[in-house]
């Protein structure tokens, strides 16, 4: 009987039936202790005694029980609770009602410590069965008064308060009933209490079975708020046992109610206590992702995979890695964010150690993050993106998704980005290209503005082989007209002056460049469209375009042309040579610089290469120049200087001896100018000087150039010979042009736009005598650079002035017109013969000596005859002989800075007459090779 309630039932009915004065006098206290029991066994006797109407049964059975409490729960937990047998779980429930809610709900027999002593040796016995137990006993759990559900939670303990079940069946004893749902205040009333029980240190229940059952009411309750019970002021550390209760309510509170915000999001809200709410957080995602996760909760994550379900697997593994993560979620950087700008110093000291801590842990999901709280952009936001924008351009691990995601979200802040992160550097081109190549997003990258980026970004691609560079170029000419024309030139023109500058520095380490460099390749496709765009380029722009120009050929002289008689356009093209030249050049070199040949040999050898009517020749002599002016950018840094003054001689000889003209002239008077400005203790000094010293005879060919000399501060010290031969140059005058009487006029047939001026009387034809003038033509046929001041002494001491007329025709006939490559040595020796009949400037004097009359006579008359005669329209090397003999007529004038005066030559009218006569073919030529020369003139520079 005492081992089983329910008989102990029967027990109770019979003495409180029972009659008689034993029945009425019966000391039930005297009767347990007589009765061999034990404690257990008392206990069960006493519970069912507890609620008897009999006054003296209820305090006995309370008396007993109080007594034998400890020693029978003890014996409940034993297996088997008895000697024999154990105690059922049925026996148990009712053991447990007897004590705990069958007595009156407001007068409970068992003290707090009693009731959860034996609560909890029911619970150790039998675990999760005794749940349902609980379920039938907590409704009408009997408490004192005033007890709350809080204080009834935390008595309990979260063993027994495990099951939300058992703990809504409590709240039952509370009028929380499926009619009487749980009302927001009373929930933040509750969590309140927890809140400072726990800041006291008290032990809790088990809070996620609490907030489990509050949740399975019908009515939804706002379990934001009740977060927002934890802005207190008063806190200034995170205890555990705050930290677990919060947790607890964050995982435990319903995941999807309808229109019912998830508990987290009373986080972002705006608290009293902003660096309590950071500390919160803080803590929260300082603990391993097994105990707390964001990511867990509902909310806004800042990437998934399905954000890149048509990405590389690449990219999609790194999405993969990342989305779980605890800081993968919007609303946890938008409020970083927030408070990183609006709170107190404090705050935002705290924010920034807290973003700090983010980037070191997770800099990607910080970053997407950033670029998707809302607009507009504060402090905070503004200077994390660019640090980690130059994070992720640097390199970083994950910098594939990041660029994706963000293109994704934001496709103009990438593509600004990338627009500044180029304006920080340029040589950050290249990693830009990278990312819009990963993203294959090039041509939207093509449109950003200014043009400079853009052009950068074409001219590294198409080395890359990413872009058709000439459609693109061509495309956005026609788009954008004069102003991407002007941006082109302007692009071309930062890039190459830097590269000049950097290899004119002549430091064994130049200094590095600032922007990336284009090769020759990339120039001259540019160039090429640039020369293409017509009318695209105006009147400033065209000026603007040629000099520029010039300064690519500069820098890679491999954009022109040097081939004898070629006629290809400066530029547009990178001229390259077959290995066996190039290895046939470097052997001559290598000759010249072991001195088994002469720097004289070495130039006789290229005046024969350029007079030669061999391909092979002109190969090799192109070859030979060009090799020299490509090996400028080294002479400074790696030539000896025994070579670098051989080098300097050849260079000037070049010069001297007219192997080189037009542009490709321009440019090496640029080198040695240059070189001639360096230190007068360097090397390159030494190079100037040298190849100055050979030409400097033709000074007075360019002005510009003797007033540069003129303005080197120290030429005059080290080499004053130098600069009196720069102050004699800028002193002499080109001969002038005098006009010839018109007493006839040459019959012509077409073209009457071509007149000689006629002759007088006193301009005789006066033949030398048969010896003398086979000397002379013994002298012109023996004519070289090599021998030519020798040849010039022995021409003067045959020649006299009588005989001009004779030897103009001579001149012109079979020596000019037949012999274009030797033009300049036979201007040269014109020029000598006349050399001391005026005031010393050759030009002036050529021009007033009657040889220099005859000579311009006799080409005006032999280029009327050869375009008149019906022969040149059929045979190309009759053209060939117009052609040179243009030419010619070129450099007497217009290079020399003297007009062709409109009575000898009108230019419209012999192309309206070629066109009328059908007589273009050779009209064209003609005038095109007498304006070639404008370009060795100072005034008719086109």
């Amino acid at each position: 009987m005492g081992r089983d309630p329910f008989l102990a039932d029967r027990l109770k009915d019979a003495l409180e039936r029972g009659e008689g004065e034993v029945f009425r006098t019966l000391d039930l206290h005297r009767l347990f202790e007589r009765v061999p029991t034990r404690p257990l066994e008392r206990l069960v006797l006493a519970s069912v005694f507890v609620t008897s109407p009999r006054p003296e049964f209820a305090s006995a059975a309370a008396q007993t029980i109080h007594a034998d409490l400890e020693n029978a729960v003890l014996a409940l937990v034993a297996r088997p609770s008895f000697e024999s047998v154990d105690m059922s779980l049925s026996q148990a429930a009712k053991l447990l009602a007897n004590l705990l809610s069958d007595p009156p709900p407001d007068a409970p027999i068992l003290d707090p410590s009693e009731r959860i002593a034996l609560l909890t040796a029911a619970q150790a016995k039998y675990g999760p069965d005794l749940a349902p137990v609980l379920r039938t006993v907590f409704p009408t759990l009997s408490l004192p008064p005033g007890t709350t559900l809080v204080q009834t939670l935390l008595q309990l303990g979260p063993d027994i308060t495990s099951d939300h079940e058992s703990v809504r069946a409590l709240l039952a004893r509370f009028g929380i009933t499926d009619q009487n749902p749980p009302r927001d205040s009373q929930v933040i009333d509750i969590v309140s209490t927890l809140v400072r029980y726990a800041a006291e240190g008290k032990a809790l229940c088990d809070v996620g079975a609490l907030v489990r059952a509050l949740s399975s009411f019908p009515a939804p309750i706002h379990w934001a708020n009740a977060v927002l019970a934890f802005d207190r002021l008063d806190r200034p550390g995170v205890d555990t046992a705050t930290l677990k209760l919060l947790i607890a309510i964050l995982l435990n509170s319903p995941r999807e109610v309808p229109d019912v915000p998830h508990a987290v999001t009373g986080f972002w809200a705006p608290w009293t206590n902003p660096l309590w709410q950071l500390r919160l957080l803080d803590a929260l995602l300082s603990l391993p992702n097994d105990t707390f996760n964001f990511v867990s909760l509902p909310g806004r994550r800042i990437v998934t995979v399905d954000d890149v379900a048509g990405a590389s697997p690449t990219i999609k593994a790194l999405a993969a890695n990342v989305q779980s993560h605890t800081w993968n979620e919007l609303m946890l950087i938008e409020t970083l964010t927030r408070l990183g700008d609006e709170g107190s110093p404090e705050v935002q000291a705290y924010v920034r150690e807290m973003m700090d801590k983010a980037v070191k842990i997770s800099a990607e999901l910080v970053y997407m993050g950033l670029l998707q709280v809302s607009k507009p952009w504060n402090r905070t936001q503004q200077e994390y993106s660019s640090k980690l924008l130059t994070m992720f351009l640097n390199g970083h691990p994950n910098h594939q998704l990041v660029f994706m995601r963000i293109w994704q979200i934001e496709p103009t802040y990438l593509t600004k980005a990338f627009g500044e992160y180029y304006a920080d550097n340029a040589l950050n081109i290249t990693r830009v290209l990278d990312v819009a190549q990963d993203l294959k997003i090039l041509d939207s990258l093509l449109d950003v503005r200014p043009f400079d980026f853009a052009l950068d970004v074409a001219a590294l691609a198409s080395r890359r082989e990413y872009l058709n560079l000439d459609k693109w170029l061509a495309d956005n000419i026609t788009t954008h007209g004069a102003e991407f024309v002007h941006a082109v030139i302007a692009f071309l023109e930062s890039k190459v002056k830097g590269e000049i500058a950097r290899n004119a520095s002549g430091s064994d380490q130049p200094p590095e460049s600032r922007t990336m460099p284009l090769n020759p390749q990339t120039i001259a496709i540019f160039i090429r469209v640039l020369k293409n765009s017509g009318t695209g380029l105006t009147p400033e722009d065209a000026e603007y375009f040629i000099e520029i120009r010039n300064q690519c050929l500069q820098l890679h002289p491999r954009l022109m042309n040097l081939t004898p008689g070629s006629d290809a356009e400066p530029g547009v093209a990178v001229v390259s040579f077959s290995p066996e030249v190039e290895q046939e050049v470097e052997n001559i070199y290598k000759e010249m610089y072991e001195d088994k040949i002469s720097i004289d040999q070495m130039v006789a050898l290229l005046q024969r290469s350029k007079a030669s009517s061999s391909s092979r020749d002109h190969e090799v002599f192109a070859c030979t120049l060009h090799t020299l002016f490509d090996e400028y950018r080294f002479f400074a840094r790696y030539y000896p200087a025994r070579e670098l003054q051989m080098t300097g001689y050849l260079f000037g000889s070049l010069i001297k001896y007219q192997l080189v003209d037009y542009i490709p002239l321009g440019i090496a008077i640029r080198y040695v100018l240059d070189a001639v400005r360096a230190p007068p203790d360097s090397n390159m000094f030494t190079f100037g000087v040298n190849a100055l010293t050979q030409f400097k005879n033709r000074l007075w060919e360019w002005k510009p150039l003797c007033h540069a000399l003129l303005g080197i501060p120290h030429l005059p010290d080290v080499r004053p010979d130098l600069l009196e031969a720069a102050r004699k140059g800028l002193a002499a005058e080109g001969p002038e042009i005098e006009e010839q009487d018109k007493d006839t006029a040459l019959e012509v047939v077409a073209f009457t736009a071509l007149r000689p001026d006629t002759l007088t009387d006193s301009d005789g034809f006066v033949e030398p005598p048969e010896d003398v003038s086979d000397k002379i033509m013994f002298i012109v046929n023996n004519l070289a650079p090599s021998n030519f001041d020798a040849k010039l002494e022995e021409m003067r001491s045959k020649f006299g002035v009588e005989h001009s007329r004779w030897f103009a025709r001579y001149l012109v006939e079979q020596r000019v017109s037949l012999e274009a490559n030797n033009q300049g040595l036979y201007m040269r020796l014109l020029d000598g013969l006349v050399q001391g009949s005026d005031d010393g400037n050759q030009e002036s004097a050529l021009e007033r000596a009657p040889l220099g009359r005859y000579v311009l006579h006799e080409t005006y008359l032999r280029a009327a005859q050869l375009l008149n005669a019906e022969k040149t329209i059929s045979s190309s090397s009759e053209r060939r002989v117009l052609k040179n003999l243009a030419s010619w007529l070129g450099q007497l004038t217009l290079a020399r800075n003297k007009p062709i005066p409109h009575r000898n030559l009108s230019f419209k009218d012999l192309l309206l007459e070629g066109f009328d006569t059908d007589r273009l073919i050779v009209a064209i030529p003609f005038i095109c090779a007498i304006l070639e020369q404008c370009s060795r003139s100072r005034i008719f520079q086109p």
